[in-house]
């Protein structure tokens, strides 16, 4: 009987020194071991280890509501793993890499379970190309990135695979070709932008055959007066949005939530 009470005294110590080792530091101020910090509500905010003041192994991070947030694995070299969830704290929100608190790498994002975008990043900055799905999971859309920035030939798809448009752009405007397709295979549209601007010519096709002109200076129709004759309110009506197509993609102001830049705090 003694001995059954000594083996549970001991291991009481034990668990209460557990308890107790919880968020150390040491003589320089580092912190060491198992820490848990709370919200103001007593909600635990994140949990797991530390050595020499560095996370390592994993890390959970929670909503004020206790619902979990973040799962982020720390790895050797800085690397870290990490998964984001949405505030029902089950539902995947978004996958990636970190290079210390800099994205590295792919990057995914998605919606009610379903993938919505695919993002490169190099030393924390867009790079490569990145895809959009709909919700069928077809791509319609692939924007290429330079440093952060759209560089390069943007497409748009339609769900069936077919090339609806494509814009050129540099240094994140539209700069160069544009041209409409809506899933024939020559355009039935085509123009240029200069500096995001329209400039130039802005021809329109029917079976091959330019059927109208459209004549762009600075970003202003300047044959505004001649097509409005040709066609009356039609052009008004056409004019309002300015000429911009409307193309088929998401939005992506609806995936730019907070799980697109998260950064977990310790």
């Amino acid at each position: 009987m003694r001995k059954v009470i000594l083996i549970f005294v001991a291991a009481l110590l034990l668990s209460c020194l557990g308890v107790f080792a919880q968020n150390v530091t040491d003589k320089k101020g580092k912190k060491q071991g198992e820490w848990t910090k709370k919200y103001p509500n007593g909600i635990v905010m994140y949990e797991g280890k530390f050595k020499d003041d560095k996370p390592v192994g994993l890390f959970k991070h929670y909503y004020e509501t206790g619902k979990l947030k973040i799962e982020q694995n720390h790895l050797a070299n800085d690397i870290s793993e990490i998964k984001l969830y949405e505030v029902n704290g089950k539902t995947l929100a978004a996958t990636g890499k970190y290079y210390g608190r800099i994205k590295e790498g792919e990057w995914k994002y998605y919606s009610e379970n379903r993938l919505v975008l695919t993002e490169n990043y190099k030393n924390g900055l867009k790079e490569g190309l990145a895809l959009v799905y709909s919700r069928t999971g077809s791509i319609v859309e692939k924007i290429p990135y330079r440093k952060d920035k759209i560089e390069g030939m943007r497409k748009y798809y339609l769900e069936d695979g077919k090339l609806y448009s494509e814009i050129s752009y540099v240094d994140g405007k539209e700069d160069g070709a544009y041209r409409l397709f809506e899933g024939n295979d020559t355009p039935v549209a085509t123009g240029q932008y200069v500096m995001g601007k329209k400039e130039g010519d802005w021809n329109f096709y029917e079976n091959g055959k330019i059927v109208e002109t459209q004549k762009y200076q600075d970003g202003v129709c300047v044959n505004e007066n001649e097509l409005k004759k040709k066609h009356g309110k039609t052009f008004d009506e056409n004019e309002k949005n300015k000429g911009k197509f409307n193309e088929p993609t998401l939005n992506l102001d609806e995936i730019d939530n907070p799980f697109r830049r998260p950064e977990p705090q310790y």
